[in-house]
């Protein structure tokens, strides 16, 4: 199934209007800043109809609310996307969500079993978004 397939395009749309629908919701109550909103995609896009398959290191993401700024938009997977830039490692993403929602993605937590772990080890948020 290529992505300008009908039943690709029918569930896209329905993705759309429902989220944009939610976004546009918590933003009329003024519940945007207090919610963060994560769409996100287990993979990227599909690649040519003649390639076939998925591009498993390219992802997208929907992030609205919290302290992210509004409007922006960051990052290019590209036309067929297959070219992620500029690159946002998952810990990276997680570092930026963490930190959307007021969060200290470095704070040490003890688990159950007593071990010392952090939400975001290493990952750095993404400050254009903020």
């Amino acid at each position: 199934m290529f992505c300008n397939s009908d039943p690709y395009r029918q569930r896209m749309n329905t993705l759309d209007q429902g989220l944009g629908t939610l976004v546009k919701d918590l933003a009329q109550k003024n519940l945007l800043d207090e919610i963060l909103v994560v769409c996100a995609s287990p993979f990227g896009r599909f690649t040519r109809p003649s390639e076939g398959g998925f591009w498993s290191h390219i992802y997208s993401v929907v992030l609205a609310g919290g302290s992210l700024r509004r409007g922006k938009v960051y990052g290019d997977t590209g036309r067929y996307g297959q070219d992620g830039k500029p690159p946002v490692s998952v810990k990276d993403l997680f570092a930026t969500i963490f930190k959307a929602c007021g969060v200290d993605g470095e704070k040490e937590y003890k688990t159950e079993a007593l071990r010392k772990k952090t939400y975001a080890s290493g990952g750095k948020p993404i400050e254009d978004l903020f």
